[in-house]
């Protein structure tokens, strides 16, 4: 159905139905190349090599699943989309604890031997993500804290001597960390064996701090405010 009428170089909406498509948000997935030497040391064709290989491993996804994705390059990303649209991958090519995409998948890793480890751990994190989503908290809380806050109902069971066997055991004490703890006063830190010494009023308000933090709670400091 035609939406859009072109009159004298002018663009006339002539349906409002069915207008906004979508949203589906990315998985960020990184690629991470083994060191060799035979790397160039040239940044543009460093740039290039790792262009190259997220186009061969479109083509290779593409061929394995038999036409039900659909994939380009962006800039220096691979963009993988199924074919009705319901989800998303975003490829970069990258090394850990280097970057955004390096420190989050260096944490991330970390958080995953915890969900190795605690088979409780992933039903409490979607648990905990749909309450925080369900309070239109979504845009305001980063899902990393939402996992690191888990990592600790794990790492630091506190009164209860041993961690969670269920998702909703701990979920329900996500929420006694979350609504006990003096966030005004002291940081949450994620692991028993760590320490903070340096002033609150250098932390933002939801400062939680794991081993994995390039800077102290470096995943919150994007929100949420004192305000929010």
């Amino acid at each position: 159905k035609k939406l859009v009428n072109e009159e004298k170089g002018f663009c006339h909406l002539l349906d409002k139905g069915n207008m906004a498509p979508p949203f589906v948000p990315a998985v960020e997935v990184m690629l991470q190349a083994a060191h060799s030497g035979k790397w160039p040391k040239d940044a543009e064709a460093v740039r290039r090599l790792k262009v190259a290989w997220l186009i061969e491993v479109g083509a290779a996804l593409d061929k394995k699943l038999d036409g039900t994705i659909r994939h380009r390059i962006l800039g220096e990303n691979l963009i993988v989309v199924t074919s009705n649209k319901d989800f998303a991958l975003r490829f970069h090519v990258g090394d850990m604890r280097k970057g955004v995409i390096g420190n989050l998948a260096e944490c991330s890793s970390w958080l995953g031997s915890i969900a190795v480890s605690n088979p409780a751990w992933s039903p409490g994190v979607r648990l905990a993500k749909r309450w925080v989503s369900a309070h239109l908290l979504g845009d305001i809380v980063p899902d990393i804290a939402i996992e690191l806050l888990m990592a600790r109902v794990f790492l630091n069971p506190g009164q209860f001597g041993v961690a969670p066997v269920s998702g909703s055991s701990a979920f329900h004490r996500w929420l006694q960390i979350l609504a006990a703890h003096d966030w005004n006063e002291d940081p949450l830190l994620v692991s028993p064996d760590m320490s903070f010494s340096e002033e609150r009023s250098t932390l933002p308000p939801m400062a939680v701090i794991s081993p994995k933090d390039p800077s102290p709670s470096y995943w919150t400091k994007s929100g949420p405010t004192w305000i929010e």
